[in-house]
């Protein structure tokens, strides 16, 4: 292996390194971002049971409301994608049907 060829392998080496480097931290990015979204529910869900129930609950309490909670979330998020798909079907069948009145008179 010439010298060229150990320079460009090691260039190649390096720039592998940094790209894996640039991919860890945005894992790591992600997963704090993740990490304070689930604090945030688990917050809510501890208030909420230390509401309800004061002191008689316990760690599982938390979580399952939690993941209640984020089910809830997600369900209404894709009831929103939904709603917004059946207003934009609907304005293109009134603008349709519009065109079509304005056809015929």
């Amino acid at each position: 292996m010439s010298l060229l060829e150990k320079y460009e392998a090691m260039k190649l080496a390096e720039a592998e390194e940094v790209e894996k480097t640039a991919e860890e931290a945005e894992l790591e990015k992600i997963a704090e971002e993740d990490l304070e979204i689930l604090t945030k529910y688990a917050t809510v869900a501890d208030n909420l049971l230390a509401e309800e129930f004061g002191e008689d609950y316990n760690e599982d309490d938390v979580v399952k409301l939690a993941t209640k909670l984020i089910e809830n979330d997600v369900a209404e998020a894709e009831d929103y994608e939904k709603i917004a798909a059946l207003e934009e079907a609907g304005q293109i069948i009134a603008k349709s049907f519009l065109a079509e009145l304005n056809k015929e008179a």
